[in-house]
């Protein structure tokens, strides 16, 4: 907080400008205002917002906002704050960041989640960006309706453990010579893990290794995930060769999910859910989804990490008189609630 309040994180031309209206016009009142350009979006970060606004300012701030989670539409104004010009006006950078981040994993977690309909989605996104967000990376994929996710921090904000999903790492299995079943033997005498998750690509023979697994482990067996690269053909279509065209081989395909679903149940485990990650966003789910897929949960990591709203601040009014730069003006704040 020190280092915010120093102007640490502000690009230098808000703090030059900090020190000149301070200087030259201490008295004067700015009102700045937020919007971004996308429909149907999900706003995300006004809590962090309000929270920067009241740890960064010398007087008290006037502030209107809309909700996190609230649906949002290009040009709506989601905030609106108002107090000391040399207060107010060094915030504009900032805050466009906390609300281009958290909005935009907000809304591409509801767009997941739309796609996915009744199916579980897994935020995965602990590899994709640095760890340092994920504390509120996790929250906004929350907003967007994501409610489970692979790190604590994921969660640190809202939930706790019992939202925190995972199988095995790859790097698991290579320590025990990639032997599936003595890997996993391991995690569940180890950890006494009563539900086990098995990542099944490894060897690339999806379908066989789900066989050594139900085989193995049967009622213990909660869950496969499969996450082929998009570069590997998996061992099974050399066994059925020619069945289906190669391009439709690779990865994590229809086909695949489709030969471990059925190898599964011919080995009992009808109850073992099948979860796919690698590469996974709306349109390949809506794509599974409507080829019947016997998946149960979609892991997503990249696509909601994906930063592409962008929120513009700008400021409206000097002493109640609308001053603005041309081309912007007084919003509409019938929407926005007093916050204080």
């Amino acid at each position: 907080m020190k280092k915010l309040k120093s102007g640490f994180f502000q690009a230098i031309y808000f703090n030059k400008e900090k020190e000149i209206l301070k200087a030259s016009s201490p008295d004067d009142i700015i009102t700045i205002q937020w919007f971004q350009r996308h429909n149907n979006a999900i706003l995300c970060g006004i809590n962090e917002s309000i929270e920067l606004i009241n740890h960064l300012t010398e007087k008290k701030v006037k502030i209107w906002a809309l909700k996190d989670g609230d649906h949002i539409n290009a040009n709506d104004i989601v905030l609106a704050i108002k107090g000391k010009s040399y207060d107010v006006c060094p915030l504009e950078g900032i805050i466009d960041g906390i609300l281009a981040r958290s909005t935009s994993i907000a809304t591409n977690a509801y767009r997941v989640k739309q796609a996915a309909k009744n199916k579980e989605v897994i935020f995965m996104g602990d590899r994709a960006d640095h760890y340092i967000t994920q504390g509120i990376d996790g929250y906004a994929a929350h907003v967007g309706g994501i409610d489970l996710q692979v790190t604590n921090a994921h969660v640190s904000f809202w939930g706790n453990k019992k939202n925190v999903i995972g199988s095995i790492p790859h790097s698991l299995i290579q320590a025990f010579g990639g032997d599936i079943i003595e890997a996993l033997s391991a995690y569940e005498k180890t950890l006494n893990e009563k539900k086990i998750v098995a990542l099944i690509d490894f060897n690339n023979d999806c379908v066989k290794e789900a066989e050594k697994v139900a085989h193995y482990f049967k009622d213990r067996l909660f869950a496969v995930r499969i996450d082929t690269s998009i570069s590997n053909q998996d061992e099974y279509f050399k066994r059925v060769p020619g069945q289906w065209p190669e391009e439709e081989t690779y990865g994590v395909n229809i086909h695949l999910i489709r030969g471990v679903r059925s190898m599964l149940d011919i080995c009992g485990c009808h109850h073992t859910k099948i979860i796919v990650s690698s590469g996974m966003n709306p349109e390949k789910i809506t794509s599974f989804l409507e080829q019947n897929a016997p998946i149960d949960y979609f892991g997503v990591g990249e696509y909601i990490l994906n930063i592409n709203i962008r929120f513009t601040g700008d400021a409206v009014e000097l002493n109640d008189e609308i001053v603005a730069k041309v081309g912007r003006k007084k919003g509409d704040y019938s929407k926005l609630k007093k916050i204080q």
